[in-house]
């Protein structure tokens, strides 16, 4: 005899898995879910057998059906349910009479909505989908159909995946030869669904705005570290703008997949829902790396000018001495005309003074800063204190002028720049929002319009004091 059809027989012969001790069970139980928004439908086609023993099965059968209503049973002759049953849910009860070696079909249809829970706009059954039962069951087939437009996410066990339509299913098969334990102790499954494919677009859209920043901010990033390479080593800082590289590479990786697994010819939109918010967190990363490597690079030009700054006043300290010592020698008269030491005094206090004025034009534009900067400056702000120091001082009012003009555009732009950041935040949070519609779709867009008009207003703001502030680098050189 061969191995799976003694184990067959064995089956047939175990007497605790049959109803009451007796030779009836089910050969297949077929259960559809067909899933709503608030609740779902249930239809559940059941084939009862006798094998005899006794020659007749005269019994009533008792299936709790949680809040189960709008109860329809078929293929019996008469059927009742019972409310508020001991335990808290509604039985469907019905009397089965059937004798040795014929079947009975029996169908239910009805609606329940106590096994769903809801998660902002994602829905999760967490039930068994196949209860315990005194009987052997030897075929079963469990079949979940999401409502029009959405998909499933996560599902425990995984099942078999499907699209027809506007609809998706998912679907469980087990048969008593391969799965004899889970029908014993019942399928207990564990799924979510949602409409997916346009939480897709959103997080798509907002992916995609973050890699675009993510990429401006690593840019950004390394035009200020060529710069801060001309100040000392920058090794350590390079490696971490690697890392905003490989990450942003990344993000944009991820970007693509969702891209691709939202397309109509593939449809896994839970799969592009999943690829897209793993590359906003990636781009956002990426920023966030490239951030602290532009303020380690700003901090390093800033500490090497502090220290340029030092030696200029170690100079002033030196001039300055040599000056009281000169002026503490008595005045030596000349041996013809008069005079000729005060102009050599005067000459001595016009150096001090210019130096002196440099040092204090110096000092009030940097501001020491104990630890990592978070800030936007641009080395260019600070290579303008060294071309001060190394020209005459003809025209110097001026040119200290030009100089705090560009400060006070800088200063605009990094202003705007943050605006335009805390906007850029409401409008995702904007999103999230509409997503979890704590917001109608109406309100989500007047707002949305409302804060891309004022993006556009920055963005020209900001295009046009780059361009008065290159202008002016340009007349300082």
């Amino acid at each position: 005899m061969r191995p799976w059809v003694a184990l067959l027989v064995s089956l047939l012969l175990i007497p605790g898995v049959q109803s009451q001790g007796t030779g009836l069970y089910v050969e297949e139980h077929n259960l559809t879910y067909t899933l709503g928004l608030d609740a779902f439908h249930v239809e559940e086609v059941i084939t009862f057998v006798n094998r005899g023993d006794p020659f007749t099965f005269e019994d009533t059968i008792y299936l709790r059906r949680g809040d189960a209503r709008n109860v329809e049973v078929t293929g019996i002759s008469k059927a009742t349910v019972e409310e508020n049953y001991p335990g808290g849910d509604n039985v469907i009860s019905f009397f089965l009479v059937l004798q040795k070696g014929n079947r009975r079909t029996v169908t239910l249809n009805y609606d329940r909505s106590d096994l769903l829970s809801r998660e902002a706009t994602v829905r999760r059954f967490n039930a068994y989908a196949l209860g315990q039962y005194p009987w052997l069951v030897h075929q079963v087939n469990i079949k979940f159909i999401t409502p029009q437009g959405y998909s499933f996410g996560p599902a425990s066990p995984e099942g078999q995946k499907a699209r027809e339509g506007k609809v998706e299913t998912l679907t469980y098969s087990l048969s008593v030869l391969r799965n004899l334990t889970e029908i014993r102790q019942g399928v207990l499954v564990d799924l979510r669904y949602a409409n997916y494919r346009d939480m897709a677009i959103q997080e798509i859209s907002a992916a995609r705005r973050l890699t675009e920043e993510a990429g401006f901010d690593l840019e950004s990033a390394n035009r200020t570290l060529q710069n801060a390479a001309q100040y000392g080593d920058v090794t350590n800082i390079t490696g971490q703008l690697e890392e905003a590289g490989r990450l942003l590479e990344d993000a944009r990786a991820k970007l693509e997949m969702a891209v691709l697994n939202n397309d109509d010819l593939y449809r896994n939109h839970y799969q592009a829902y999943v690829f897209a918010t793993q590359a906003e967190d990636l781009a956002r990363s990426s920023s966030k790396a490239s951030k602290q490597v532009e303020d380690q690079a700003n901090y390093l030009v800033q500490r090497a000018l502090e220290e340029k700054v030092s030696r200029i006043n170690e100079e002033l300290s030196t001039q300055s001495a040599l000056l009281n010592e000169k002026l503490s020698q008595p005045p030596v008269q000349p041996e013809t005309g008069g005079g000729a030491g005060f102009p050599r005094t005067l000459a001595y206090l016009a150096v001090v003074f210019a130096m002196g004025a440099g040092l204090v034009m110096v000092l009030g534009r940097i501001r020491v800063r104990p630890e990592v900067p978070r800030k936007k400056s641009s080395v260019s702000d600070y290579r303008d204190i060294d071309e001060l120091k190394r020209k005459t001082f003809n025209g110097f009012e001026k040119k200290v002028d030009t100089v705090k003009k560009g400060v006070e555009l800088a200063t605009k732009i990094r202003e705007l720049r943050n605006q335009r950041e805390k906007l850029a935040l409401g409008i995702e949070n904007l999103r999230k929002k509409r997503v979890a519609e704590e917001i109608t779709e109406e309100t989500f867009r007047e707002d949305k319009a409302k804060m891309e008009t004022r993006l556009e207003e920055l963005d020209s703001q900001i295009v046009a004091l780059e361009e008065e502030l290159k202008e002016l680098k340009q007349v300082r050189r």
